[in-house]
């Protein structure tokens, strides 16, 4: 194409593309055991956020479970917690072991074993382990989809200079009260 006029392509009468289908797979319990032993055992990032994707063996950029679709696995310690961060896919959380809270967009949702609940695109988060056990959670996005598109891109641990200056607040299952500047680049 050029110029600045949009042009015509004639699809009349054509076949769609082929359709590459990925075949089903079981990732067993005790792959998912060792993987969590692996980084409970690692020491603590710097972002604070043990985690491993869940990669099928078709997958290419954007590093899927399923076509489009992300799996993480993550744990927290006892005590621990992630740094904030935001990005520009919607995640599903499920937690497999043990409980904590998700703090998101300032408000504090509580979890324990078995539970399930959404982090929407763009909104503040992090994940704390207030309790005495391993908190493993596997978090299923579309951030595989995302990372395919051009210009699909995430913003994760992403602060510095010339950046969006927000402040999250939420409160623990005790009623105190935390407060957390956050900066992040290259919001408007």
């Amino acid at each position: 194409m050029t110029g600045s006029q949009a042009s015509f392509l004639d699809r009349s009468g054509a076949a769609p593309d082929p359709i590459e289908l990925w075949p089903a797979l079981v990732i067993p319990k005790e792959r998912i055991d060792g993987e969590v032993e692996r980084l409970a055992s690692a020491p603590r990032p710097e972002n604070g956020r043990r985690r491993a994707l869940i990669v099928h063996p078709q997958a290419g950029k954007g590093n899927g479970l399923a076509p489009g679709i992300q799996v993480a696995l993550e744990v927290l310690k006892p005590g621990e917690r992630s740094v904030v961060t935001r990005q520009n896919s919607t995640q599903v959380n499920f937690c497999i072991q043990g409980g904590g809270a998700s703090v998101i967009k300032g408000k504090r949702i509580g979890f324990r074993q078995y539970d399930v609940w959404n982090t929407p695109s763009m909104h503040p988060y992090f994940h704390v382990n207030d309790t005495e056990a391993l908190q493993v959670r596997l978090t299923y996005s579309n951030a595989a989809l995302l990372e395919m598109l051009p210009g699909g891109t995430l913003d994760r641990e992403d602060a510095g200079s010339g950046a969006m200056r927000l402040t999250v607040r939420w409160q623990t299952d005790r009623g105190e009260t935390h407060r957390e500047l956050v900066a992040f680049r290259g919001a408007r």
